[in-house]
């Protein structure tokens, strides 16, 4: 059985990282739900203290809810580039998923792609049912297996014949934390764009229909 310590052990720390982002994050949000609230009172008011109110009010919420859910994206995004940088974290866990996936194939040289496809899944799945750690630490752990997998999974399918799960083990992972990192600070970079783009968007358009009340 591959023994889930080490992996446990490298993504403690990243649990404060985390937080770290959760507060950054919503501080940044609070500020440009002020910003807007300005703006759409304005907007909105024209005479009507009330419709600038409600505007801004609307401006407020709209960025607390939208404001939670990048700080919960960008928490394990952000946390897990960070991990893949300082410790290598990637790498341990191709390490730990090959091991997982000898578990079910035994030591063979060679398997053909559909059986290599399907023992790296099986083994996936088992870790995610790993249980352990509290909410953050559950949810960075989810998030680096999905990745690693979808980065194991594209390495199988450019093998030309029989998948040498050795000399992928050693390519992926030595490969892995760049990859990794790149991906995740990409998808913490889009995610931030499109959700403040829809706040600012969101609260603006609701201001412009109060103003016509």
């Amino acid at each position: 059985m591959a023994d889930l310590g080490p992996l446990f052990e490298a993504l403690s720390p990243l649990v404060g990282t985390g937080l770290r982002i959760v507060l950054r994050t919503t501080l940044g949000m609070a500020a440009l739900g002020v910003a807007l609230a300005g703006g759409c009172f304005w907007i909105a008011a024209q005479g009507e203290w009330w419709r600038g109110l409600l505007a801004a009010a609307l401006a407020l919420v709209l960025c607390a809810v939208l404001g939670g859910l990048l700080a919960a994206k960008r928490a394990v995004l952000g946390a897990l580039a960070e991990g893949a940088r300082r410790s290598r974290l990637g790498e341990r866990a191709v390490g730990l998923l090959f091991d997982r996936v000898a578990e079910h194939v035994g030591f063979v040289e060679r398997l053909p792609l559909a059986d290599a496809e399907a023992a790296l899944r099986r083994a996936v799945a088992g870790l995610l049912a790993t249980e352990g750690g509290g909410w953050l630490q559950r949810r960075l752990r989810r998030s680096l297996l999905e990745k690693v997998e979808a980065i194991t999974l594209a390495r199988l399918r450019a093998e030309p014949g029989g998948v040498d799960l050795q000399r992928v083990r050693a390519e992926v992972g030595t490969s892995a934390d760049e990859r990794l990192e790149g991906m995740l600070r990409g998808a913490v970079a889009r995610v931030t764009a499109l959700i403040v783009v829809a706040a600012v968007a969101g609260a603006c358009v609701a201001a412009l229909a109060i103003r016509r009340l």
